[in-house]
């Protein structure tokens, strides 16, 4: 019985999920991320809060450098003394807790699609 050989050349597909295609395809989509976030999600009439937004750890994290960020994040705070929730009052239309959760469904496909040009596949 008579055998084959197939050769596979992949080297076209390492190079496009090389780590620095990924870290590239990652920092775009969290770029991205913090762009649609900050417009539609974080209040705006906060201080400096969404100027505070940033990418950190090479597109690993968001963050939002101001010590009020949290408890808008998550909607309220604990009062210092009691321990009693204090939920918060969102006055603009829109915008509220839980940034990341609230836009993923409206934006995922943005995101991905950000993160594929950056990673140039």
């Amino acid at each position: 019985m008579a055998g084959i050989k197939i050769d596979i050349d992949l080297s076209g597909v390492r190079s496009k999920l090389s780590e620095d295609n990924l870290g590239r395809g990652q920092l775009n989509m969290a770029n991205r991320m913090l762009q649609t976030i900050n417009e539609t999600v974080v209040p705006w009439d906060t201080e400096h809060l969404r100027d505070s937004g940033h990418v950190s750890g090479m597109g690993s994290q968001l963050v939002w450098d101001v010590p009020y960020a949290g408890p808008q994040y998550y909607g309220g705070r604990k009062h210092p003394t009691t321990g009693v929730w204090i939920p918060f009052v969102n006055k603009q239309p829109g915008t509220g807790p839980y940034w990341d959760e609230t836009t993923k469904p409206i934006f995922i496909n943005d995101w991905l699609q950000a993160f594929k040009k950056g990673a140039n596949l």
